[in-house]
Parts: C-alpha cells; sequence; structure tokens
C-alpha cells in the first residue's frame, strides 16, 4: 500500500495571504505565551497535589487561548 502524501501542502506564502495579520498577531502572542511557560516550569514534586493541578489548570488556559488564536473566524462574521 503506497503510505506516499498526496502532494506538497500549501506555500507559506498562500497560507500568509490566508491569515488576517490580526489573527496571525494573535496567534504568534498565544505561542510564544507558551513557550515561556514551558521555559519557565522548574521541576515539580510529583507528591504535590496542589501544584500540579495549578499547572493543569495554567496549561488548560493556555491550550483555551491557542485554541481561540487559530479557530476560524468565518463561523462567527455577521454576527452580534
Amino acid at each position: 500500500m503506497d503510505r506516499s502524501p498526496a502532494g506538497p501542502g500549501p506555500s507559506a506564502a498562500d497560507v500568509a495571504a490566508t491569515v488576517d495579520p490580526i489573527q496571525a498577531a494573535a496567534q504568534a502572542a498565544a505561542i510564544e505565551e507558551v513557550r515561556v511557560y514551558v521555559e519557565n516550569i522548574r521541576p515539580t514534586d510529583l507528591t504535590d497535589a496542589g501544584r500540579l493541578v495549578g499547572h493543569l489548570m495554567n496549561a488548560e488556559v493556555l491550550l483555551m487561548n491557542v485554541a481561540a488564536a487559530f479557530a476560524d473566524r468565518t463561523d462567527t462574521e455577521g454576527q452580534a
């Protein structure tokens, strides 16, 4: 069975042409926020349930921010 890709994906220029500059900035900011958070995580005591829950809650918020930044804006166009 041939599992090769169907062909090359869209070029960076094609993708950039379809992304709103405001949305692209929000995406970059969300990714940078995650990068900084991960960079600053120190070794964690795995028996400290409160700290682990805190990390999970922070990660959940960051993931929601990333999802919102990458959401398709056409879903909400024209809605109040």
